[in-house]
């Protein structure tokens, strides 16, 4: 069963921009529907008001492996766009790998069988 933990910390999540950030947060359970648990970890530092002051970290947690990606943007929006990416990209590739092993492991079992 997938949680998502929330660590939110100098920005106050209210209507529309909560709404479309736990969206696009909540995509990453279809992505990876293996994920034990999401952590989402979100700062506003107000030092860096005038560029890109929202940073957002996200941790997936899987059964044999763990997907952080983390983006620094301008709005939440943006950073919760980025890291959804970088994620995605993370899981094709892992995904590749799985089937290349997979390929290359059943090759083996059937040349021993062969011998």
């Amino acid at each position: 069963m997938e949680r998502i933990n929330y660590f939110i910390k100098h920005i106050n999540l209210i209507g529309q921009i909560k709404d479309s950030f736990e969206e696009k947060i909540e995509k990453l359970i279809h992505l990876a529907p293996e994920s034990k648990e999401i952590n989402v970890d979100l700062k506003y530092h107000p030092v860096r008001a005038k560029e890109e002051s929202t940073q957002l970290e996200v941790c997936l947690i899987m059964t044999k492996r763990k997907i952080m990606a983390s983006a620094m943007a301008s709005n939440i929006l943006e950073a919760a766009d980025i890291v959804v990416a970088k994620i995605k990209k993370q899981l094709e590739k892992n995904k590749q790998k799985r089937e290349v092993k997979k390929k290359i492991t059943r090759r083996v079992i059937r040349e021993s069988k062969s011998i």
